[in-house]
């Protein structure tokens, strides 16, 4: 069994198991009635000494767009209903990947991303710079 992610296309993020890694056992996982040769391999992102594969449907309607954001070259592609992750060691074997892993490696593929609750930039404002609607009044 190895653990893969699956993001809905709501953007739900689930942890889910397969015995073996193959389109016929992806497409039976996500248990939608789209049509199996529209499964592909999308991409492969070098993730430190391990892989990560993306899976998604390449054909569909509209209404069922993944909106994950993806980087280049994927940023201007469709894909429908779930994606599906899997991680790979550096022999190519599939390992588990879990959800903490799953947001490094996409905090990775976008270059990181600044948390703002741990950042400042220097501008704290008093109380008494503000009004009571809520504009800063610098005098």
């Amino acid at each position: 069994m190895v653990k893969c992610i699956i993001i809905s296309k709501s953007q739900d993020v689930m942890c889910e198991e397969l015995d073996e890694v193959t389109l016929k056992n992806i497409h039976e996982l996500l248990q939608n009635n789209k049509i199996q040769k529209d499964l592909k391999k999308v991409y492969t992102w070098d993730f430190d000494e391990d892989k990560i594969e993306m899976y998604g449907y390449i054909n569909g309607k509209e209404k069922d767009i993944n909106r994950l954001e993806l980087p280049e070259p994927l940023e201007n592609k469709f894909y429908y209903n779930e994606l599906v992750f899997f991680s790979l060691n550096e022999n190519n074997e599939y390992i588990d990947l879990d959800e903490e892993d799953f947001e490094d490696f996409y905090d990775m593929i976008f270059g990181g991303f600044d948390d703002i609750d741990s950042e400042s930039d220097g501008e704290n404002f008093a109380d008494d710079e503000y009004e009571d609607d809520g504009f800063i009044v610098f005098d």
